[in-house]
């Protein structure tokens, strides 16, 4: 969320949504009205026809730092949409060239340094949603 005014500096037309209903959810909508964003912006628990469409209308996902166990599978992937994550998730859920985009660390400069890039090129975020896409389909 912090890192959200800075990226839409340099991608004016970038659009958040927040899909899901984990931990965090209050501190996210709560956030939200600060920097100027509508709860509208948060989706909540949607259904996954719904979800699976937002997806795929997305260009990047952002993966929240969770102490939840990752499986090493991603829905996102299954879509063939990359990820934005850190070392500690990426390490065992997107090892390096399957798709994944890894910010240094949670600062607002390395998420926005990490995220421009693939929201600025269609291109390069498809080539990165093949090898998210690919690896789900070798592993799992």
């Amino acid at each position: 969320m912090d890192a959200w005014p800075l990226i839409r500096s340099m991608v004016p037309d970038a659009k958040l949504m927040i899909v899901g209903e984990g931990n965090d959810k209050r501190r996210l909508q709560k956030g939200l009205r600060p920097n100027g964003w509508r709860v509208s912006n948060f989706f909540g628990r949607i259904s996954d026809v719904e979800r699976n469409r937002m997806y795929r209308s997305s260009r990047l996902l952002f993966i929240l730092p969770s102490k939840k166990v990752w499986t090493g599978r991603s829905r996102s992937s299954e879509l063939g949409l990359p990820v934005l994550a850190w070392p500690h998730v990426t390490d065992e859920l997107f090892p390096r060239g399957t798709g994944a985009v890894i910010a240094k660390d949670l600062s607002r400069k390395s998420i926005a340094e990490s995220a421009v890039p693939v929201l600025r090129d269609g291109q390069h975020a498809a080539l990165l949603g093949r090898a998210s896409l690919a690896r789900v389909t070798r592993s799992f």
